[in-house]
């Protein structure tokens, strides 16, 4: 029956076929082979992870390691991918605990040269896996000094909002009544230091 519609439009119905086919395989084929692909990238890194640990139980395992130093050395290399993970984790409870400190940190970064993101990536592949930056895109950028302006002055002015020293003035700001006798009021939170040179002042004078 398709031979004889085949004959009757000149061979369309195959092409139809074939083009409907076509896209059926551009939807399905290409994803079931993108999944097909993202299987094997896991089973492989899986693979990589074993044979680490493998190779650390294989070193672990001699003679030579049951010496006090070099058990030292096997402790610390442990914790390195402990450590990385615990401080991300708490970057997360920094940023929700004092936001406004963390603001400033994450501005730091943006004036970190490039050659030292890049020994750092270096660094992190060689305790993760250069697998887990082969897609990473880290858009590094000059140090621009007007991101550094913005961050001394950003901290400045959480100095002097917290009573902290003011480096400009080689002294320290002066602190309103109003907020030095809120602060000696509110028992729940330790004194500013500006609060508290204005108390040893005040005490001196008496």
């Amino acid at each position: 029956m398709l031979g004889f519609l085949s004959s009757l439009t000149g061979g369309g119905v195959s092409k139809v076929v074939e083009s409907v086919g076509g896209v059926v395989a551009k939807f399905t084929g290409d994803k079931t082979q993108q999944e097909a692909n993202r299987h094997s990238e896991v089973m492989q890194y899986s693979k990589e992870q074993q044979q680490v640990l493998a190779n650390y139980a294989a070193e672990f395992s001699q003679p030579e390691k049951q010496k006090l130093i070099n058990q030292i050395v096997d402790a610390l290399n442990r914790l390195v991918r402990p450590m990385f993970t615990y401080g991300i984790v708490g970057l997360f409870v920094y940023a929700c605990v004092d936001p406004e400190k963390f603001a400033i940190v994450v501005q730091s970064l943006a004036i970190i040269p490039e050659m030292m993101w890049y020994v750092m990536m270096t660094i992190i592949s060689f305790w993760f896996g250069g697998r887990l930056l082969e897609k990473a895109k880290i858009g590094v950028k000059p140090v621009d000094p007007n991101a550094v302006k913005a961050i001394v002055e950003a901290s400045d002015a959480l100095n002097k909002k917290r009573g902290l020293f003011d480096k400009n003035n080689e002294g320290v700001i002066e602190i309103s009544e109003s907020q030095f006798q809120d602060e000696m009021k509110d028992t729940s939170k330790p004194l500013s230091n500006a609060a508290i040179l204005e108390w040893n002042k005040r005490n001196k004078q008496s």
